[in-house]
């Protein structure tokens, strides 16, 4: 059994049982504030990174290749792929988690109500829905460009998979919540299962941009090698042996495990941890 993944299933299940009874904001705790703003710190640094990544245009030390404009697509088409995984990881790191994050933000709802924090959840997605789709292109068109398949590794099957439930709860949603025509006790009974693959998409689409990053580190030999009989008892003596551009994509795959994993603990309704006001708890979970 991987501890890792069975950890993260657990977050995952937990969120999606405690997240859809809420109803309205409700105070942060502190641990899940801090939470909060390091979740936001880890996606911005993680977009940086990725971008750093994309944009150097020195393919000798494993960076992608440079970003460019329709222009320069056709004559070097890896500035046009560079695009995909920084419009990937602006869509489903940044945008979505702004997305979830919508009715945490305490100030929104005092500050736009209700109504104001549901519209900023669906101009959230809808960025997001943006910039996928030009990722979505960026990668097809270069697979046109330098006759490559589309669909032969995990990463584009679990990346199609990912963008056609996100599409499709994009327009189901829309059409509960948005729709005029849309009944009250339907918006009631679809509800939790919006929040339930809401929470899905979200870590899958984050998951599935790790898997792309390892499947490029691979293609571009991001390792060392080591002398005859030599062991890697201390991986640290051979950092400087990683190419510098990746050391980026590795750094963009840990900042968005752990904004994925501080994400997963803010959206957490604590108090729901505690079944009786009798048990004994610990402090970690003593909120009162």
């Amino acid at each position: 059994t991987n501890p890792g993944g069975a950890c993260v299933g657990a977050m995952f299940l937990f969120a999606v049982e405690t997240h859809y009874k809420r109803t309205d904001a409700k105070p942060l705790f502190p641990l899940q504030r801090l939470a909060m703003y390091l979740t936001q710190i880890f996606t911005i640094l993680a977009v940086l990174a990725t971008f750093m990544w994309a944009a150097d245009t020195d393919t000798n030390k494993k960076f992608l290749g440079g970003l460019g404009g329709a222009s320069s697509w056709s004559s070097n088409p890896d500035k046009l792929f560079s695009w995909h995984p920084v419009m990937m990881v602006l869509a489903f790191t940044f945008c979505t988690t702004q997305a979830v994050f919508s009715y945490r933000y305490t100030f929104l709802h005092n500050l736009l109500g209700k109504r104001g924090q549901k519209a900023m959840h669906l101009l959230w997605h809808t960025l997001a829905i943006g910039f996928m789709v030009f990722g979505l292109y960026a990668t097809i068109k270069w697979h046109r460009l330098e006759d490559v398949g589309d669909l032969y590794s995990l990463h584009s099957w679990l990346g199609l998979t990912t963008v056609t439930i996100y599409t499709a709860q994009y327009i189901v949603a829309f059409w509960h919540f948005f729709f005029p025509g849309s009944r009250a006790e339907t918006r009631r009974a679809y509800y939790p299962m919006h929040v339930a693959v809401g929470i899905f998409i979200y870590f899958t689409a984050n998951f599935t941009i790790l898997t792309g990053i390892a499947e490029k580190n691979y293609e571009l030999e991001c390792w060392y090698t080591l002398s005859y009989k030599k062991k890697d008892y201390n991986p640290a003596l051979y950092y400087d042996d990683i190419p510098s551009g990746c050391r980026y994509s590795n750094s963009a795959g840990l900042l968005i495990f752990f904004a994925v994993m501080c994400a997963s603990y803010t959206l957490m309704d604590m108090k729901a941890t505690v079944v009786r006001k009798t048990a004994r708890r610990s402090s970690f979970l003593d909120v009162e």
